[in-house]
């Protein structure tokens, strides 16, 4: 291999690595979001694609994309906030890499590595402080401070980011792609043990998902499947109740998890991400003074793509940002372009697509991320990669 193709691969696997580093911030702007960025610059610049067919190679794919880029340009219009223009821009890096195939091979051999690394770094700040009482913030390196200890004798750790939510989005995206690039059960459960013990509502969700896409992956008859899923998740869900109550504040009756569980309906992180009832009293009355006619409007047509919105009592989940920024006719026109997207997948293969895709977005959408706009096109482009091969792509790894 020559040095500048040399040199394009490792700018791709360091753009691919700079993008799980979202949680980053310095005046509000994700720092590791903009490396990556000007890495895959980088990387276009050394395997430039011929322009030669350039949209006959994305033909199952420009219905999805325009559609972003169309409502992304409304709301930039309507509302001027940056997040627009942020989403066209990141969206026409997607529409890049969704005709290509050779990014995949660069990357590939990288994402278990990728994996592996924020476990590490999971393992090393849940260790310090529940073996040595020692708090190491990762964070505290751009001056943030994560939210991470609950109580002295209690965290909630999150490796390289803020929150264990932000933790288990990161892993959850990783994995899935790791996953379709080589199963492993090995590997999947270093995932999801991470995933759990972080103490996420949402990841142990994110958590079982992951564990039934590797299963599936492994494409191994339906029989095989179900009992690997139901030895799997005993042994998960004992060995985790054995950590949660071996770890329990001693001034609490039950676990903290299990406690947030019991009393979700008050939980102000789920108040938060899928009721939003904390707004303040002028808000509220702003929002119902909205005419019928404009709201039919906003239900019908959408508000056009901004996350502008969440500064607006919008619950912060994706699927409410969805129907606010698509309304009814965005949506169908989405998920037309998306089941385009997937043509002449098997139905396994879609299965795989809309759920882990589909999952992402009960958490806060990632649609502003660098990370979201690879991991979109790693995903069909993996399930894709399977059509051109006349025997299994992957033999499943232990």
């Amino acid at each position: 291999m020559s040095v500048k193709a040399n040199a394009a691969k490792l700018a791709l696997q360091s753009a691919m690595a700079a993008a799980t580093l979202w949680d980053y911030r310095l005046f509000d702007l994700r720092v590791f979001d903009g490396a990556a960025i000007m890495l895959f610059a980088l990387w276009l610049v050394l395997t430039p694609e011929p322009v030669a067919g350039f949209l006959r190679r994305r033909s199952d794919y420009w219905l999805l994309f325009l559609t972003v880029a169309v409502y992304a340009g409304a709301g930039y219009v309507m509302h001027g906030h940056r997040s627009s223009l942020a989403i066209v821009a990141l969206a026409a890096i997607g529409f890049i890499l969704i005709g290509r195939a050779e990014w995949l091979k660069a990357i590939g051999p990288t994402l278990w590595v990728l994996v592996g690394v924020h476990i590490s770094f999971f393992v090393i700040q849940f260790g310090a402080f529940y073996g040595f009482g020692r708090v190491i913030d990762f964070q505290a390196i751009v001056g943030e401070a994560s939210r991470i200890v609950r109580a002295p004798s209690h965290m909630r750790a999150a490796g390289l980011f803020q929150e264990a939510n932000s933790f288990c989005l990161n892993l959850f995206v990783l994995t899935s792609i790791a996953i379709l690039w080589r199963p492993s059960r090995l590997l999947t459960s270093g995932a999801v043990a991470t995933i759990i013990v972080s103490e996420s509502l949402w990841g142990f969700g994110a958590a079982l998902l992951l564990l039934l896409l590797n299963e599936m992956r492994r494409k191994e008859p339906l029989r095989h499947l179900l009992i690997a899923l139901a030895v799997t998740g005993a042994t998960v869900g004992v060995l985790f109740n054995a950590y949660l109550w071996l770890n329990k504040n001693p001034n609490e009756h039950v676990p903290y998890f299990y406690w947030r569980i019991v009393s979700i309906a008050q939980d102000s992180s789920l108040r938060e991400r899928y009721l939003r009832n904390t707004c303040s009293r002028a808000e509220q009355i702003q929002i119902r003074s909205v005419t019928p006619e404009a709201r039919l409007m906003s239900v019908l047509l959408g508000d056009g793509l901004s996350t502008r919105f969440f500064e607006e009592c919008l619950p912060a989940n994706g699927i409410s940002f969805l129907f606010k920024s698509f309304g009814v006719v965005g949506l169908i026109s989405l998920l037309t372009g998306f089941g385009w997207a997937l043509r002449g997948l098997s139905g396994r293969a879609k299965f795989y697509a809309i759920s882990a895709i589909g999952f992402s977005f009960t958490s806060y959408p990632l649609v502003t991320y660098f990370i979201f706009w690879l991991w979109l096109p790693a995903v069909i482009g993996l399930l894709r990669r399977d059509l051109s091969k006349p025997h299994p792509p992957d033999t499943p790894a232990p």
